[in-house]
C-alpha cells in the first residue's frame, strides 16, 4: 500500500477489514484461497445480514479483500455473489443562523476559528485540519484545498470576516514553529515524494499546518518526531460540548457546518453548479439534496391554509 502511496487511514482501514475477514474464516491460510472460493461472498453476506453494517462498510471490506487478492496474493478474485447492504439516503442536518451564532459564542480559541472556517467555506473536517500556511492566499482572497476527497484539488473563497483571525492564527503557528526549530525539531510531514525531492522543505514555514497540534508526536510510519495538525477528535468533542452549552437540540458535529454552508449559500440565491465545485462533489446530483431541503422548508402545509 505504501508503494502505491495510499494514505495511512486507508492502510489502517484495509488492515482492519482483512483481519476481520480472516478472523471470521477461522484464520484460514491466505495461500489456500482460490479464485472461486465462496468465503468472500459468504463473509460479505455475513456483514450485511448478520452484522447489518452500512453499504459503505461492506464496500470497504470488499475493496480491502480485492486489494489483497490482486496485489498480495497475485490472484484474480472470482465472481462475488453476496447480499448487498442497504444503501440509505440521509437528509442533511444543518443549523439555523441563530443557532450558529449561539454556537460560535461559546466556542473558544482555535476551535472557534475552525468552526467558523468550516461554516464559511464548506470544507470537510480533515481539509480544515490539514490546511497548510502556503495554501492560504490572502492576496487573492482564497484558500487552496489540496488532495481532497477523490485526490482532487479545489479553491474556495476566504471569508472576509476571517481574514484577520486567520492571519493571527498563522502568526501564532509561526511562533510555535520558531520554538520547534530552536529545540531541534520543526519538521512537518510532506506528501508523496516531496520530502525526498526537497529535503529542506519539511522545515520551511510555508509547509507547516495552520492549526498545529499542542505536542510533538511520533509518526506511526517512520517513527520520526514531528508536530502534526490538531486531531479531529478534539474538535469533534469541543463542538459537541459547545452545542450542548448553547442549548442546541440538534446533533452538532463538524459536517453539519458544511451542510449549513451549502443550505445558506443556496438560500442566498447561490449557483448550484458553483456550489458543486465549492463542495468538491463529483456529481451535481449529490449537491441537489440541498435544494430539496430548502424546498421542503419553504413548502406551505395544507393545515396552514385550511
Amino acid at each position: 500500500m505504501r508503494t502505491k502511496r495510499m494514505s495511512l487511514r486507508t492502510e489502517e482501514s484495509y488492515c482492519r477489514a482483512i483481519a476481520g475477514f480472516f478472523a471470521w474464516a477461522g484464520w484460514k491460510s491466505p495461500d489456500s484461497l482460490t479464485t472461486d472460493d465462496p468465503l468472500v461472498s459468504d463473509y460479505l453476506t455475513h456483514l450485511a445480514v448478520d452484522r447489518k453494517v452500512s453499504a459503505s462498510t461492506q464496500n470497504g471490506a470488499f475493496n480491502a479483500i480485492l486489494f489483497m487478492y490482486r496485489h498480495v496474493l497475485k490472484k484474480e478474485m472470482g465472481r462475488v455473489d453476496a447480499k448487498r447492504a442497504k444503501t440509505s439516503q440521509h437528509v442533511p442536518e444543518w443549523l439555523t443562523r441563530d443557532e450558529l451564532r449561539s454556537l460560535f459564542s461559546v466556542l473558544e480559541g482555535e476551535w472557534n476559528l475552525i468552526a467558523r472556517l468550516g461554516y464559511g467555506t464548506g470544507m470537510r473536517l480533515m481539509e480544515l485540519l490539514r490546511l497548510r500556511v502556503k495554501d492560504c492566499d490572502f492576496g487573492n482572497g482564497c484558500i487552496l484545498i489540496r488532495d481532497a476527497k477523490g485526490s482532487k484539488d479545489r479553491i474556495v473563497p476566504m471569508p472576509n470576516t476571517l481574514v484577520v483571525p486567520l492571519a493571527n492564527q498563522i502568526a501564532h503557528a509561526e511562533k510555535i514553529h520558531a520554538q520547534d526549530l530552536a529545540g531541534g525539531f520543526g519538521e512537518v510531514w510532506l506528501p508523496d515524494s516531496l520530502a525526498a525531492k526537497y529535503p529542506n522543505a519539511a522545515k520551511n514555514f510555508k509547509w507547516q499546518y495552520v492549526f498545529p497540534s499542542r505536542e510533538i508526536c511520533s509518526d506511526p510510519r517512520d517513527g520520526r518526531r514531528r508536530r502534526h495538525h490538531l486531531f479531529e477528535t478534539g474538535f469533534q468533542t469541543a463542538l459537541r460540548k459547545a452545542g450542548m452549552k448553547a442549548g442546541i437540540k440538534k446533533r452538532v458535529h463538524p459536517h453539519c457546518l458544511r451542510h449549513s454552508f451549502a443550505t445558506h449559500y443556496l438560500e442566498n440565491s447561490g449557483n448550484l453548479m458553483l456550489l458543486k465545485d465549492l463542495l468538491g462533489h463529483k456529481s451535481v446530483e449529490t449537491t441537489q439534496i440541498y435544494t430539496h431541503c430548502i424546498s421542503a422548508r419553504n413548502a406551505i402545509s395544507p393545515a396552514d391554509v385550511l
